[in-house]
This record gives C-alpha cells, sequence and structure tokens, in this order.
C-alpha cells in the first residue's frame, strides 16, 4: 500500500484562491471598519463635549445621551452582522478551498498510483520519503495557481 503525507495548511496558503479570499475578506472588513468611522468620530465627539466642562442644560445633555445609545446600538449591529457576514465569507472560503485542493491531490495520487494521503497535522511520524506536499505545490505551478504566501507583517515592511 503507498501511503503519503501532505502539509495541507501549507498548501492552502500557497493556493491562489486562498489569498485571493482572504484578500476579499481583508477588503469587507476594510470596507465595515470604513463605514462605522463616522459614527465613532461622533460618538468621541460627544463624549468630548460631555467632558468639556461646558455647561449645557438638561435637555441637550439628554439629546446627546440618547444619540450616543442610538450610535452604540447601531454599531453593535453593525458588528454582529459583520462578524456572521465574515464568518460565513470564511467558511466558504476553507470548504472550497478544501475541495479544490482534495480535488487536485485526489488526482496527483490516482496518476502516481498512491493508495492514500495523510494530513501532516494529523500524523505522529511519518519518514520524509513519505512526504509530498512539494510535489503538490508544483502541481499547483503547473496549473498557475500558486502564489508565494507572505506573511502580513513582512507584507507591510515591504
Amino acid at each position: 500500500m503507498e501511503i503519503r503525507v501532505v502539509d495541507f495548511e501549507l498548501l492552502t496558503r500557497h493556493f491562489d484562491k486562498y489569498q485571493k479570499g482572504v484578500a476579499e475578506i481583508d477588503k469587507e472588513k476594510a470596507q465595515i471598519l470604513e463605514s462605522i468611522e463616522p459614527m465613532r468620530r461622533e460618538m468621541q465627539n460627544i463624549i468630548a463635549a460631555s467632558q468639556g466642562g461646558i455647561i449645557v442644560d438638561n435637555l441637550t445633555q439628554e439629546q446627546r445621551m440618547e444619540k450616543f445609545q442610538r450610535l452604540q446600538s447601531q454599531m453593535v449591529e453593525i458588528d454582529k452582522d459583520a462578524k456572521y457576514k465574515l464568518s460565513k465569507m470564511g467558511q466558504k472560503l476553507k470548504e472550497e478551498v478544501y475541495e479544490d485542493i482534495e480535488k487536485i491531490v485526489s488526482e496527483y495520487s490516482i496518476k502516481n498510483s498512491i493508495d492514500a494521503v495523510i494530513s501532516k497535522i494529523e500524523t505522529v511520524y511519518a519518514a520524509e520519503k513519505f512526504e509530498i506536499t512539494s510535489q503538490i505545490l508544483e502541481v499547483f505551478k503547473e496549473m498557475n495557481i500558486f502564489s508565494e504566501y507572505v506573511e502580513k507583517s513582512e507584507k507591510k515592511e515591504s
């Protein structure tokens, strides 16, 4: 029986579709943050005005507090919706990426008479000769779906 091991996490990070999906999720996060920025600034202005020492009548102070509470409620709702949407996007991306990589690994395995491929994460020990991650990465390159993975901290410095 021919068994091989693959580092699924490494394959995922170098998979073009995954990187594009993560970029799309990051873009959505940035848009959400941009959309709430005016509300956040307005809330800060209300706080600053109430701490500014300027004496205002009770009605004005009450209106500020009501507005602050409305803004706070809106932001909580936006946050809840955003978390749900981003979670759904992330789950969909994981499912699609897994399905695509699983298909590529399966085709490679059939072509190379491999009976089983197991995840490196779930493997206690496997001799290096059983590792096929680099071969699958080469398949990615041949299919033009390979994208060099760069840590986010490295991207910011460039």
